[in-house]
């Protein structure tokens, strides 16, 4: 029993957990294959490729895609930029990579965080079963993981600016902890904090406001002027404002007539009130066993995470000291911002990839609000007790008889609600990947989308080609809203000709 109660193992545990939810995940990417957008990005730099004009006219191109998203659609450069880099640009299979890339690194990034705000060697590996869990909520729950994986267009403008908000968290973290970071690192910090103001308004306004909140932070720990975050800030406002006063933008606000102008008090008052609304339903709809029982999992490994080398009172001075409240509100408005953009576009919640987004930002934002609330005991309970709480630690996590049949009730529960109902096994990402390579609908779906791009292809210069929509249709890589349509001048359908070298193409009626 005792060889169980020991975080090496739980750390083991789950980390090999997360490699075999990971592992359908990467294996189904290898069925991917270019949709929507990813054409219309990828125009030029494909010309450029089959040119072979090296990777100076590659560069070229996609400097060229950028600066013409950026005059013509919208404002967002760094979204614009991601959107352009499409590995199927390059050869249709190296699509694949898209799933792997996103999916890695976003749990990469999550493990840099979490690793961040431990200290000291022990927290470590609690540092890194919190990366897990908090991996696992982010991917097993997300609201539609083919925009947020599996489609280039979709994750490069929403789960790319995550990770980047991830790995810039990572860097404020030291700051806040330590006072100061190396040169290098504060240069790391002003790139993401441009890169973050150049996605699209959901990503790039929280990342701003969090900026804003960690100056805000230091300042009230160490009663001085942060020079390096105000420097950091004036990046993230800089490319804010490069992106906001866009060309682009004019363009497409003067041809949207849903665009709400927040221009009267009144007006600004209803668009906050909504923002408010549909943040509360929006965390009342993500409520659910799998988000409960992962964070009532945490919480022995929160509270060794965190331990500090710190004296008690430094501790407390470093965020402790925050109310449970203070820092419940500061999150709820945090999320609720992330409402903002859309509203005041059409009062709504936005397409279902600003879903993915916000649901990765409450997932990230519980885990903290959790961790804080757990350090704010503990540390109230080392400043009364003292070394003694050292020993009631070590009683109560590692040698309580009922700790291990806990975790493996937990366990079980998972497995009986999210394993056993059919409905699950299309809608739970690991689970709906490995059913569907399985039962040979990923495969067969390749292979269909192989044989249109082989059409298309060998169609000549300026042909008119009709191509087939595919009847295996994966929910993880096909929407059919994603696809070609029956519309030869439609968007998408135009695109998907420009690309090709085509005079038009549209799909069957079939």
């Amino acid at each position: 029993m005792k060889r169980f109660a020991t975080v090496r193992f739980w750390h083991r545990a789950a980390v090999g957990l997360l490699l075999i939810n990971l592992l359908p995940l990467f294996v189904i990417s290898l069925y991917a294959r270019m949709c929507a957008n990813d054409y219309a990005y990828a125009i030029l730099v494909r010309k450029a490729i089959k040119g072979g004009h090296g990777p100076g006219g590659y560069f070229a191109a996609l400097a060229r895609q950028v600066l013409h998203s950026y005059k013509t659609w919208q404002g967002s450069y760094a979204a614009a930029f991601f959107s352009t880099l499409v590995p199927g640009a390059f050869h249709p299979k190296a699509y694949a990579l898209t799933g792997i890339c996103m999916t890695g690194l976003l749990v990469l990034s999550v493990f840099v965080f979490f690793r961040s705000i431990s200290r000291g060697a022990r927290a470590l590996m609690a540092a890194d079963i919190a990366a897990v869990v908090t991996s696992l909520l982010l991917i097993e729950c997300m609201p539609r993981a083919l925009d947020a994986f599996f489609w280039w267009n979709g994750a490069a403008n929403y789960t790319v600016f995550f990770i980047l908000e991830m790995l810039e968290a990572a860097i404020f973290m030291k700051l806040l902890r330590s006072g100061s970071c190396s040169n290098l690192l504060t240069a790391l910090c002003c790139i993401l904090a441009f890169l973050i103001s150049g996605g699209n308004y959901v990503p790039s306004l929280v990342g701003a406001e969090c900026a804003l909140l960690c100056l805000i932070m230091y300042a009230a720990r160490f009663r001085k002027f942060p020079m390096r975050l105000f420097l950091v800030n004036i990046f993230s406002l800089s490319g804010l404002a490069l992106s906001i006063f866009s060309p682009g933008n004019a363009v497409r606000m003067a041809t949207d007539m849903h665009t709400q102008a927040a221009t009267t008090p009144q007006a600004l008052f209803a668009l906050i009130f909504r923002c408010l609304q549909l943040a509360a339903g929006a965390i009342q709809g993500s409520v659910q066993l799998f988000l409960i029982l992962g964070l009532v999992f945490l919480l022995p490994f929160l509270w060794l995470l965190s331990e500090t080398p710190e004296p008690p009172a430094a501790a407390q001075a470093f965020g402790a000291k925050v109310p449970v409240v203070l820092a419940a509100g500061t999150a709820f408005l945090l999320y609720a911002s992330s409402f903002a953009p859309t509203v005041f576009v059409d009062g709504t919640e936005g397409p279902v990839r600003t879903m993915n987004y916000r649901h990765m930002l409450l997932i990230v934002l519980l885990v903290l609000l959790e961790a804080h609330i757990v350090r704010r005991v503990r540390c109230l309970l080392q400043n009364a007790m003292g070394e003694k709480l050292q020993s009631l630690e070590h009683a109560a996590l590692m040698d309580a008889p009922g700790y291990f049949g806990s975790i493996v009730l937990i366990f079980a529960v998972c497995c009986l609600y999210y394993i056993v109902p059919t409905q699950n096994r299309t809608i739970i990402p690991s689970i709906a990947a490995a059913r569907s390579v399985l039962i040979g609908e990923a495969p067969a779906y390749a292979e269909e989308m192989d044989e249109r791009e082989s059409v298309l292809t060998a169609a000549g210069e300026g042909a008119d080609v009709v191509v087939t929509l595919p009847q295996d249709r994966p929910g993880l890589l096909y929407s059919i809203s994603l696809d070609i349509t029956q519309d030869e001048n439609g968007w998408l359908d135009k695109s998907v000709a420009e690309y090709y070298g085509l005079h038009t193409v549209q799909a069957s009626e079939q």
